[in-house]
């Protein structure tokens, strides 16, 4: 299905850009490292960051919960429902979708559970979304961008 082949690529870069977008300058810092090429890779971080903030769609917290809700759902239905290239039978088809189907469920999830914490402070959330997910939302959000790059680039890449 095509659609949901454009929809998972579009999706999971707009999640991996309000993921990477909404980590906070915390979760960034290298306090540990002292050496120069982590300085310079902070400080474009922070560059890129700073540029994405002023005024930016993708830090509204609205469009990044609907973002993550609407990649939770397509990275759902892609696990059922795969994007076949030309009309060759490669045996197993749905590793070619797997990652981003689960990077764009993680991703989804990841926005979807960062809004519930804001939103309703109140309730406790498990100790692995909060050290797993909220802590590497960054990385999240990289690894979703990459994901669909590649998989725009070539549809049918099977890691295995």
């Amino acid at each position: 299905m095509v659609q949901f082949y454009l929809l998972s690529i579009l999706l999971n870069i707009v999640v991996g850009v309000c993921l990477f977008s909404a980590s906070s300058e915390a979760e960034t810092a290298f306090d540990d490292f002292d050496e120069s090429p982590r300085k310079k890779a902070l400080s474009k971080a922070k560059n890129v960051k700073e540029t994405l903030k002023n005024d930016s769609i993708f830090t509204n917290a609205t469009f990044c919960m609907i973002s993550g809700v609407l990649c939770a759902i397509v990275g759902f239905i892609k696990l059922f429902f795969v994007f076949h290239v030309g009309t060759r039978d490669s045996g197993l088809p749905v590793l070619g979708d797997f990652l981003p189907a689960l990077f764009g469920l993680a991703g989804g999830a990841t926005l979807v559970l960062c809004h519930f914490a804001e939103s309703f402070a109140d309730h406790e959330l498990p100790d692995f979304v909060e050290n797993i997910l909220f802590r590497y939302k960054k990385y999240i959000g990289c690894v979703c961008i990459i994901v669909a790059v590649v998989h725009f680039i070539i549809p049918g890449f099977i890691i295995f």
